[in-house]
Order: structure tokens, then C-alpha cells, then sequence
């Protein structure tokens, strides 16, 4: 038991000690520094006198009598002038003697670039120089010729003439047939049902294929609705074939009711065949 306390008790004299002894070394540590602190500030002492001998007022302002520093050019209170301004030199305009033509006659204006600028909009500035006339110029008017760029002046002197397509064609007589053959084929359609007469169309069909009346109108009005339609689209350029299957499907179609009296049916088939064979 007795070993054990001494054992406790030397223990806490060295970890005493350990404290003491950090306390001695921080006490030395914060004398050194206070030490270098004063050989600091003894050292930068003639520089700050220096620099407050520097920062005196030598100018007076002759406006407000306020005192400034020796390198002010203006009063700090009034902002005037401490220092005379320099003079501008004068430049002398001279007009430009062209030979031949004598002084005060006008000649043709040239017009002038603002740097950096393009020649034709002075606006833009310039991407490009013409590897013909020199002339800068932007984006938009340049040129490629081969392996130059070019001014929009000079690709017109310089590139040939490219012929331009003529427009294509309207299909302007298979046009007018196929809508002929629509009108007809829907009123013929449209006829059953007012005139008796026509109903023989309507029998007719029926005692053939066995579609009943109803049918053959909505057959007979559709068809002809379609063949309108595709007398516009066979006009429209490019779509002359699309238009001609159309025209003549639905004339086919268009049978079942009358066909247009026949004409229509007729006349469908020889419109669509037109705008099929029709370059």
C-alpha cells in the first residue's frame, strides 16, 4: 500500500514538473518575442519619419489657401488647378492639291473606313480582307471564290454567272379535267337522292356488287370529294404523281355511283394518267 502512494506520488511531481516547466519555456518564448517586437520597431522608426517628413504639405492652393502634397496636381478641397496645363499644340488643316485639277474646284468624295470596320457596313467590324482589292470586310459580305475570299464587288466582277432553273411546271390541264370529274362525280352522287331517274344508278350497282343505296351515295360523295382534293394537290410542284393516283382511285371509286354520269369517270382517268406521265 505504501509502495503504491509513493508510486502515485512521484508520478505527480513529474507531471507537475512537465506544467512547470512548459510554463517556464512559454514565459521565455513571449520575452523573445517582445524582445524581436522592440528591435522591429527600432528599425522602422527612421522609416516612418521618412515617410511623415515625405507626406508634408508643401502647395498651397491659391483659390482656397489649402494646403496640399508636394506631388498634387489639383486641390484636394476645390479642385483646382496647382499646376499650370500644357498647351495644345495647334494643327494646321491643309486641302490636298490634286494635279491637274485646280484648288477650291470639288472633286469626287472617297469614303473612308473607320479602322477595323467593314467597307460596306461600317457598323460591323471586319473579319476578313479581299485578296483582290485589299478592302476589309464582315462575315456577311465575304465571298468564297476557289481558294480567295472575296468583296461582294469583286466575286461579281470575278465568279461567272450562275444560270439559274427555270420554275417548274404546273400540271394545269390535268388540273381542270380532275376537277371537272370530281364536281360531276358528286353531283351525280348528290342526284340520287333528288332525282328518280338517276336511282337506276343506285339499282344498278346494287343488283351488280349487292351494295345497297346508302352506300353507294356515301361511295359516290366521297369520291368525288376526293377527286377535288386531288386535282389541288397534282398543281402543287413535285406532288403531280401523289395528285394522279388520287384523281384516278377515286374515279375508279366513284363508278359504283354513276361515275359522274360517265364523263366524270372518263374524265378523272384522263386527267390522273396526264399528271402521271406530265414532267
Amino acid at each position: 500500500m505504501m509502495a503504491r502512494l509513493l508510486a502515485i506520488a512521484v508520478q505527480s511531481f513529474f507531471v507537475r514538473g512537465r506544467r512547470v516547466m512548459r510554463m517556464v519555456r512559454t514565459i521565455e518564448e513571449s520575452i523573445a518575442v517582445r524582445t524581436l517586437l522592440e528591435r522591429l520597431k527600432n528599425y522602422l522608426r527612421p522609416v516612418y519619419q521618412t515617410a511623415r517628413e515625405d507626406d508634408i504639405m508643401v502647395k498651397k492652393c491659391s483659390k482656397c489657401g489649402v494646403d496640399n502634397k508636394d506631388e498634387a496636381t489639383s486641390c484636394s478641397a476645390c479642385g483646382n488647378l496647382l499646376v499650370a496645363a500644357k498647351p495644345v499644340p495647334s494643327v494646321k488643316v491643309v486641302q490636298p492639291i490634286t494635279p491637274g485639277v485646280a484648288v477650291g474646284v470639288p472633286t469626287s468624295t472617297v469614303r473612308v473606313t473607320p479602322p477595323g470596320m467593314c467597307f460596306y457596313h461600317t457598323s460591323l467590324r471586319a473579319s476578313y480582307v479581299c485578296n483582290r482589292c485589299g478592302r476589309a470586310i464582315c462575315r456577311d459580305c465575304a465571298k468564297a471564290y476557289a481558294d480567295l475570299v472575296m468583296c461582294p464587288s469583286c466575286y461579281r466582277e470575278v465568279a461567272p454567272a450562275v444560270p439559274t432553273a427555270p420554275p417548274p411546271s404546273r400540271p394545269f390541264m390535268p388540273m381542270i379535267l380532275s376537277l371537272v370529274a370530281g364536281v360531276l362525280t358528286l353531283a351525280c352522287a348528290l342526284g340520287i337522292l333528288l332525282s328518280p331517274a338517276l336511282m337506276i344508278f343506285a339499282v344498278l350497282m346494287y343488283l351488280v356488287t349487292g351494295i345497297s343505296a346508302t352506300w353507294v351515295l356515301i361511295l359516290g360523295v366521297l369520291a368525288g370529294f376526293l377527286m377535288i382534293a386531288g386535282a389541288l394537290v397534282l398543281y402543287q410542284p413535285g406532288y403531280g404523281t401523289l395528285g394522279g393516283i388520287i384523281v384516278m382511285v377515286s374515279s375508279v371509286a366513284g363508278l359504283l355511283a354513276g361515275g359522274g354520269f360517265i364523263i366524270g369517270f372518263v374524265l378523272g382517268l384522263i386527267g390522273g394518267a396526264l399528271s402521271l406521265t406530265q414532267k
